[in-house]
């Protein structure tokens, strides 16, 4: 029993244990509601009305990727119903659809196909495409192929793939594009029921053990299923009288009518790629890329008018472009894309050509000077291998791919008896699989290596279109002038281009180095080391916006200055910390001048080994001009007076020959000098010469006080001495 003290009413002393149980409900009510929240799906739809042509279809995939994008960058996966309203429409366009929405689709939830009115006609494989049919409630489905029209032989092999892919019946689907061929239901001993046409039955027969048939078609009705009818075979899962009830069978929370997403929705980038594709190019364009993912863009153009480029900077940059995934890729042949740039055309969702566009004859490597060198053998083999690896994630023909590369391969038109569809085979795969495709003819014979143009792009089926002119372009694409703009190198991109020249790179190596002997030879940090720092500083610059280095070469480039410098000031002797200064250094100037560690391929070696040449004969013109330094420079007017000499009029008696490399010091004339230490040396002290006293080091071991030293180096402000007997 809980006692109310007299000053404190009832409701007053309740009010604690309710705001408490308020509050526990306020939060089971708010984590519900985040639940409910983040469990919803989002349903989008999307008309389909016919005729279905070219412009239609573009749009409809264009709205649609855009949903999926935009789903995909927040995290969702929505659920895409396709309103199909009955028409006409040419089985060449539905096909595109279907295989669309097939294959295209994987980011969504499901794909759902809303008939409301009876469909028939080829616009019905676009129904089938779907992951799951909802069905007005006097609806229909089929026939196929349209009254008075003969059955076209070569479908059939698309409707049994398109069948076995969503999980539905083929020969039922066969059924409707072919009412002519009887369709039953068979009923066999182990209680299943089966849908064969009547030409199959017999072998079908020799594999079960067969209790029933009986025809599937009702009378005046072939290749036609009503609603309960195609409910009860298995094609449809529900009935809708509106887009209410089937967002009703979904749950959908969210519905939106998507079919105008288009023009209006579009965040386009339009890059050019308009001159070799090298390490500075590919830096370049990522830069774009990332902006523009960034931004929010889900358009990206690439234009190009490039002769081609290196190996390793364009499969790097097509690389980079194949996994955009909530961006579509354009590629745009305005002029040409030869050569390995043919590599950022086949990593793009769609290519465009301009009439003047071309494309492929991948023969050379170009650098960014214009040298051109000739592919070798394996070279080759590298390339065909990434281009046919592209052209197969992004549906183009294998076989065009390895043609543009390989000058042996020969591309051959055929069917494909298992899809029924025209395709485009080389003589390999043919054989490999000779009872799968009827040759229908060759395309390229396979004695020179294939060019792509705008004459031939679609029939190499590697254009989605041809166009005139950039108006057409920015037409196809919905683009408005204001809405992109076109992209192309800064004159920072110039710059960085030009310190990255082999000339360039190896001036910028030889003034550091250079300028560094002169800065040890002079006193004090003037001049030479900020000319030494500027030099590095653009090289490592140049080389980190060029993308082949980053903070790890830089690191090390300093720490190797560090141990030069404790070798030199701290450290007598030529030993570790020099020996690991030098390679540091060396090694973080060979790591910044590509963007592989240890080479793999040959194109890799040769761009090793030209960087080490490099290296080399700068350091070769470093030692020269070193040289020529120290006989030259002491006896030039003015310069002359920089140089830090002994003094004329020192007591030294002994004349001690010095290297030319080693630094003069205030301290050069007691060198060979004899005197005693004035305290212990543990190894540092002071030590009397003369009636000069100066801070020594041992050269080895401790020194004790009053000793017999004499000096034996002397290296800049130390002095280092050793013990006599």
């Amino acid at each position: 029993m809980r006692v109310v003290s007299p000053g404190r009413s009832w409701s007053s002393a309740m009010t604690l244990p309710i705001a408490m149980v308020a509050g526990v409900l306020a939060l089971a009510s708010a984590a519900s509601g985040q639940a409910v929240e983040g469990d919803e799906t989002p349903g989008h739809f999307f008309l389909v009305e016919q005729p279905i042509d070219t412009a239609r279809a573009d749009r409809l995939k264009s709205a649609v990727e855009t949903v999926v994008r935009a789903s995909s960058t927040r995290g969702e996966e929505p659920i895409l119903v396709f309103e199909i309203r009955p028409g006409t429409s040419d089985y060449g366009i539905c096909i595109q659809v279907a295989d669309f929405i097939s294959l295209k689709l994987s980011r969504a939830e499901k794909t759902v196909a809303y008939v409301p009115e009876p469909l028939s006609g080829y616009a019905l494989f676009i129904a089938l495409a779907c992951d799951e049919i909802v069905l007005g409630p006097s609806a229909s489905l089929g026939p196929i192929t349209p009254a008075g029209e003969e059955v076209n032989p070569g479908l059939f092999g698309f409707a049994e793939a398109l069948a076995n892919t969503k999980g539905r019946p083929a020969d039922l689907i066969v059924g409707m594009l072919d009412p002519s061929n009887e369709l039953l239901r068979v009923r066999t001993a182990d209680g299943r029921t089966d849908y064969v046409l009547r030409s199959r039955l017999p072998q079908f027969e020799t594999e079960n053990a067969v209790l029933s048939t009986e025809p599937v078609w009702q009378a005046g009705a072939r290749g036609q299923l009503a609603a309960e009818a195609a409910r009860s075979e298995g094609l449809v899962r529900s009935f809708a009288t509106d887009r209410g009830q089937v967002a009703r069978i979904y749950d959908l929370d969210r519905v939106t009518d998507s079919t105008a997403l288009g023009a209006d929705q579009l965040k386009p980038v339009w890059i050019q790629v308009a001159r070799p594709i090298d390490s500075v190019q590919e830096a370049f364009i990522s830069r774009q890329i990332a902006r523009a993912e960034k931004s929010g863009a889900n358009l990206l153009i690439i234009q190009l008018d490039t002769p081609g480029g290196q190996i390793q900077p364009a499969d790097d940059l097509a690389q980079r472009i194949l996994r955009l995934e909530t961006i579509k890729t354009v590629a745009y042949v305005r002029d040409r894309a030869l050569g390995v740039g043919s590599l950022l055309a086949l990593a793009c969702d769609e290519i465009v050509f301009h009439d003047d566009g071309k494309l492929g004859k991948i023969d050379a490597t170009v650098t960014g000077g214009g040298k051109v060198e000739p592919l070798d053998d394996r070279d080759r083999e590298v390339l065909a291998d990434r281009l046919a690896a592209l052209a197969d994630q992004k549906g183009y023909p294998t076989a065009v791919a390895r043609a543009l590369v390989r000058p042996d391969v020969e591309v051959i038109e055929a069917i494909d008896t298992q899809t029924a569809a025209v395709t485009l085979v080389d003589r390999e795969t043919i054989q490999a699989d000779p009872d799968r495709y009827i040759e229908q003819g060759t395309l390229v014979l396979g004695d020179e290596l294939l060019t792509i143009t705008a004459a031939n792009a679609q029939k190499f089926e590697l254009a989605r279109t041809v166009l005139a002119s950039d108006e057409e372009f920015s037409a196809l694409y919905g683009l408005g002038e204001d809405l992109v703009r076109l992209r192309g190198p800064s004159w920072v991109d110039s710059l960085v281009g030009v310190l990255n020249t082999p000339f360039m790179s190896g001036l910028l190596l030889f003034v550091g180095f250079f300028m560094l002997v002169v800065e040890m030879k002079l006193p004090g940090i003037g001049l030479p080391a900020i000319t030494a720092s500027l030099a590095f500083l653009l090289f490592f610059w140049s080389r980190y916006l060029g993308g082949t280095a980053d903070g790890l070469e830089i690191i090390l480039f300093m720490v190797g200055l560090l141990c030069l410098a404790l070798e030199l000031f701290v450290f007598p002797g030529f030993g570790v910390f020099g020996m690991s200064g030098v390679f540091l250094i060396l090694f973080s100037v060979v790591m910044a001048s590509h963007s592989f560690i240890i080479p793999t391929e040959d194109y890799q070696y040769r761009q090793l080994s030209r960087t080490l040449i490099l290296l080399m004969l700068s350091i070769a013109a470093v030692v020269v001009g070193a040289v020529l330094l120290g006989r030259f420079f002491p006896s030039l007017p003015l310069f002359d007076k920089l140089i830090l000499k002994s003094d004329p009029f020192s007591f030294s008696s002994t004349e001690v020959e010095k290297d030319i490399f080693e630094p003069e010091s205030p301290f050069a004339y007691l060198l060979g000098e004899t005197g005693r230490t004035t305290t212990v040396l543990r190894p540092s002290g002071r030590a009397r010469f003369g009636e000069i006293i100066a801070e020594v080091t041992a050269e080895r071991n401790f020194i004790e006080q009053d000793s017999l030293i004499q000096v034996v180096d002397v290296q800049g402000s130390r002095i280092i001495v050793k013990q006599l007997s």
